[in-house]
């Protein structure tokens, strides 16, 4: 189970923006802004991955928009 959760765990913005594929400077403001599920490891921001898809499907579901 501890490396099930470990595989989850991105670290660092970059690696977080290239599983989005969403450009580190976006990422970065979203995380400073709150916009995404994301906390700090030291300096780094860090997230998981269930966490932050559960986060677009609860935006989905908030804005009646959800996929098909």
């Amino acid at each position: 189970m501890m490396a099930e959760a470990a595989s989850d765990l991105m670290v660092g913005i970059k690696t977080i923006a290239n599983w989005l594929n969403l450009p580190v400077r976006k990422v970065f403001y979203m995380a400073e802004k709150g916009h995404l599920p994301l906390f700090k490891i030291g300096n780094n921001w860090a997230g998981r991955k269930q966490v932050i898809l559960d986060h677009f499907k609860n935006l989905e579901k908030t804005t009646g928009k959800e996929a098909a």
